[in-house]
């Protein structure tokens, strides 16, 4: 009995965990209500799960508001150079998808749209673990993350489907949207750490800490 109750059982830790995702989903959701500021909350919920939930360094909000501070004009420019023309190819594509119901020759380019603008939400995607990841001026972040969803396009597909699961299970199941951010962040970190920003990195500790390395990506 005595050991259900110990802050170190099994039971207590992994409730805190659970309690630690809920909190950074939190964070994230309120974070990215201007939306402007979803491209450096996704990179503060990225570092903050490494950080936290990953290196047990700290709490998940210290962690949290730590990259948001630090990071906030790298991440914020490079999404936004990302969403314009993110925003405009989806745009074209709902547009397209509508004018080819409509049986209208103009509305036959939709595949391409979809396609371009899926290949935009994977960069997205790693563009925000990329400035959570590496020190680097906003251009460079934005072309080498493009570069590796490029390079590692297994990868980048396996992002997507994961994330299109995570999102059909939250609209069948709204109350998984307090899980479902953090736990996809903690995906896209098992994905990204260990199969891709590692082969550009080895000599690095597992982890990211942007206060005690310089982490810029060396050419």
């Amino acid at each position: 009995m005595n050991d259900f109750f110990d802050l170190d059982a099994p039971l207590f830790r992994f409730l805190t965990r659970v309690a630690d995702m809920v909190i950074l989903s939190l964070l994230w959701l309120i974070g990215s209500l201007p939306l402007f500021t979803l491209g450096i909350s996704s990179t503060a919920l990225y570092y903050a799960v490494n950080k936290s939930l990953i290196e047990n360094r700290g709490t998940v909000s210290e962690e949290f508001f730590r990259a948001y501070r630090r990071s906030f004009r790298q991440a914020t420019l490079s999404f936004l150079a990302l969403a314009v023309p993110e925003s405009i190819l989806l745009a074209d594509c709902f547009m397209t998808h509508y004018l080819k119901g409509q049986q209208a020759a103009t509305g036959n380019p939709w595949i391409i749209f979809t396609v371009l603008s899926t290949c935009g939400l994977a960069w997205m995607i790693y563009n925000a673990a990329y400035a959570a990841r590496f020190d680097d001026p906003v251009k460079k972040t934005v072309l080498q993350s493009g570069a590796m969803a490029l390079l590692h396009f297994d990868k980048s597909l396996l992002l997507l489907v994961v994330l299109a699961a995570f999102g059909l299970l939250t609209a069948f199941c709204p109350p998984l949207i307090l899980l479902a951010p953090a736990g996809y962040a903690l995906f896209a970190r098992w994905v990204l750490e260990k199969k891709v920003f590692y082969q550009y990195l080895p000599d690095l500790d597992d982890g990211i800490d942007k206060e005690n390395k310089d982490c810029s990506h060396q050419d």
